[in-house]
């Protein structure tokens, strides 16, 4: 993988008046959050940290079970200790999001989604390692989507 291509906004079918049908509207809006979701987590999951990374706002916050990471450099720094310590381990995240529901408040979207984190390696089989619900503002900054708020709740330790 290279980089993150979250320009592609698609298109209604010929015919379909979005600004008469919101649920039209929200259609394909859902379709391209769930598209930057796709790219956002195979960057992560294939290691790419950097090119990851960018996919957050400058000024973005994580929040999850370890507490709160502020700023896109920050987050690219704790995702990457965290990466090299798996990686020296021989062990794979894969990080697949589903239940993905969509609103949109002006010029923001918030996001909520069940993320299951499947760990492998090669001294045991795939096993589920987290389930999380993961909500999110989105903005787009240039063009391109952008996480300005990730809030994560571990089922069993923080839950939602």
């Amino acid at each position: 993988m290279t980089q993150l291509d979250t320009t592609f906004v698609p298109t209604p079918p010929a015919g379909t008046s979005t600004d008469r049908e919101p649920a039209a509207t929200t259609g394909w809006l859902a379709l391209d959050v769930e598209s930057f979701y796709a790219e956002h987590f195979a960057l992560l999951d294939s290691g790419e940290i950097g090119a990851w990374a960018e996919t957050f706002h400058a000024r973005a916050t994580f929040a999850g079970a370890s507490g709160v990471v502020t700023g896109r450099e920050a987050i690219a720094q704790e995702t990457t200790r965290r990466w090299d310590r798996r990686n020296a381990e021989g062990i794979r995240h894969r990080h697949l999001p589903t239940a993905l529901r969509v609103h949109q408040v002006g010029t923001y979207v918030h996001t909520r989604q069940y993320v299951l984190v499947v760990e492998a390696s090669a001294a045991a089989a795939p096993a589920v390692h987290v389930s999380s619900v993961c909500e999110d503002v989105l903005e787009r900054v240039d063009g391109r989507w952008t996480v300005r708020n990730r809030t994560v709740y571990v089922d069993g330790v923080n839950p939602a």
